[in-house]
């Protein structure tokens, strides 16, 4: 029997687990290993199943190559746009994007970017939980401005009325991408972030 509860990722190399099976943090498919990032642990962990629609390299506003997020997060074929949303309602909606964006120079245009991507969001998951958040890597370091751009986009939704927006800053972990044990130290604070926001959820905690 399939989970009741329901998850959504959107996010970058980080959630993609990128380098997760090794400290090289290189390019090479056989490091790569989704199960696991703080997604999909955390999905574990709650005892939900989980869609991740991340790729390494995507930012929310600008990516290593033309296109972004925008262009890939209601598709099935990358840029066709054929998701339907009403097939599979998400119940908690994770963003982590912007460290890409961080290193290809955006500024505060970042925290704009957050807003109507949320509100595209909202559009389809209209009684979602939806968490942005921003880390390990350094676009979450002491000086780096995106989480104030995180929280700033938060607190916006939250004035126009959108009370079921959470945002969390994953503190930066030096050494490059996220290893497994970074990315289950990762999931713990997201799932303590979750339960806390969320304290009417009853479904049990997977071990």
């Amino acid at each position: 029997e399939a989970p009741a509860l329901r998850m959504e990722f959107y996010g970058d190399s980080i959630t993609s687990g990128y380098s997760v099976d090794c400290t090289c943090d290189e390019d090479d498919p056989l490091y790569k290993n989704h199960y696991q990032t703080y997604a999909a642990i955390t999905a574990r962990r709650l005892g939900a199943a989980h869609h991740s629609i991340s790729l390494s390299g995507v930012g929310i506003t600008q990516s290593w190559w033309d296109g972004t997020m925008l262009d890939y997060w209601d598709s099935l074929g990358l840029t066709d746009g054929a998701w339907d949303f009403a097939d599979w309602p998400a119940d908690i909606v994770v963003i982590n994007l912007g460290q890409n964006d961080y290193w290809l120079g955006a500024g505060s245009e970042l925290e704009s970017a957050y807003v109507d991507f949320v509100e595209r969001l909202r559009g389809h998951h209209r009684d979602a939980a939806i968490f942005l958040v921003i880390g390990s890597m350094d676009a979450s370091a002491p000086g780096s401005p995106v989480p104030g751009y995180v929280r700033g986009a938060v607190q916006t939704l939250n004035d126009q009325g959108d009370d079921k927006v959470y945002s969390h800053v994953f503190p930066y972990v030096a050494g490059g991408h996220p290893v497994a044990k970074v990315q289950s130290d990762m999931a713990d604070q997201l799932v303590e972030v979750i339960l806390e926001a969320l304290y009417f959820l009853h479904h049990v905690v997977a071990e």
